[in-house]
């Protein structure tokens, strides 16, 4: 089964760097096959090979400490729940091509709590959008990411879960990765 982990903050102005080529010979060693990576913010797809998102998630956390020296939050998903992903994309009227890297998707490691989500709600300012859908958060941004006060460390401080973020063009490129 492909699944499609992404790590969080690394290569981000010279902290955590791990090269994707060593990353994939990582992946490798951890048992996991068929590993691609995509752009150096560590996107891998890769064959599970049955194992569960929790394993997978926990040899990828553990083997980058292990490896690196230094605490990595990795989020995975399935095949499945990314294609979830793309149907659910709410901002259908958006041109992706043109506006793309202000569309983003904010993966959470769990569900959050309703009420910490009416909070999270609070902080959204027009004509900035946010849709949470279960285990993701959908932002719309307008005026840009750098701009945007609903960042992924303010929506983990309030929802109490850890986040990680892509742009919709890289959610397209990793679902056709995921897909081939």
């Amino acid at each position: 089964m492909k699944m499609i982990s992404l790590l969080r903050g690394i290569n981000v102005s010279g902290q955590k760097k791990i090269k994707m080529v060593d990353l994939k010979a990582h992946y490798e060693e951890w048992g996991l096959s068929g590993v691609e990576t995509y752009i150096q913010s560590g996107n891998v797809v890769f064959d599970g090979a049955g194992l569960s998102e929790t394993r997978v998630k926990n040899t990828i956390e553990t083997g980058i400490r292990e490896a690196y020296g230094f605490e990595v939050p990795v989020e995975v998903r399935t095949a499945v729940e990314w294609l979830r992903v793309w149907e659910s994309w709410p901002f259908r009227d958006i041109d992706v091509v043109s506006e793309g890297s202000k569309c983003c998707v904010v993966f959470l490691s769990e569900k959050p709590d309703a009420a910490k989500v009416k909070e999270l709600l609070t902080r959204v300012e027009a004509p900035e959008e946010l849709l949470v859908d279960g285990r993701e958060i959908f932002l719309w941004l307008p005026n840009g990411v750098g701009r945007t006060k609903l960042t992924t460390t303010l929506i983990e401080r309030i929802l109490r879960v850890s986040a990680t973020a892509r742009n919709w063009k890289t959610v397209l490129k990793l679902q056709d990765m995921v897909t081939s």
